[in-house]
């Protein structure tokens, strides 16, 4: 029987099945989760598509493992032309992946820049709860993420006005309420 190679599934099709066939590949291992990001922040714009939900799923299984990985995502970022879906792939690990303590001003930055920016409806959502978890160790920090709320709610789609609800309470009883007592 052949080795698996994850390039061949992957170039297949894309699929929740074929997703979830590479997902079960790297199971437990460290090396295989990087080689699958390497895929994501590699230059074939078709892999790194499909390699971003398959890096999503095993990153939410392990958060562990993306620390290690977070800086190399973040210059990615950068890049122009990146697929959406590898985009709102690294915002949704930063969500719950723990950040390392030298890469939180660029995540706050990234974060920040996509909330006030033109990024899709997902990683505004996922961009605070992002900040909203850095708000805790940075409290400093409120006070921009209210201005940018206050901006961008009245034409925010439902999904960003749901998530800005859920992680700072606005519209309900307000963003300084809900941080009494953190």
């Amino acid at each position: 029987m052949a080795a698996f190679d994850p390039i061949t599934v992957l170039r297949r099709e894309h699929s929740r099945a074929q997703t979830d066939k590479v997902a079960a590949w790297v199971g437990d291992d460290p090396a295989k989760f990087a080689e699958i990001v390497a895929l994501m922040t590699g230059s074939d714009r078709l892999l790194a598509q499909r390699s971003a939900w398959v890096v999503a799923v095993v990153g939410e299984a392990h958060p562990e493992w993306v620390g290690s990985h977070l800086a190399a995502m973040l210059d990615h970022l950068s890049k122009p032309g990146l697929h959406p879906a590898v985009v709102r792939a690294v915002f949704r690990l930063m969500q719950t992946a723990p950040i390392p303590g030298n890469l939180e001003g660029r995540v706050m930055a990234v974060a920040f820049a996509a909330l006030g920016g033109v990024a899709a409806a997902a990683v505004k959502a996922y961009s605070l709860t992002v900040l909203r978890r850095l708000a805790e160790a940075h409290p400093g920090i409120l006070g921009e993420v209210r201005a940018l709320l206050a901006e961008q709610l009245p034409t925010a789609c439902p999904a960003v006005r749901s998530r800005a609800r859920r992680e700072f309470g606005v519209g309900r009883q307000g963003p300084e309420r809900r941080w009494e007592g953190r």
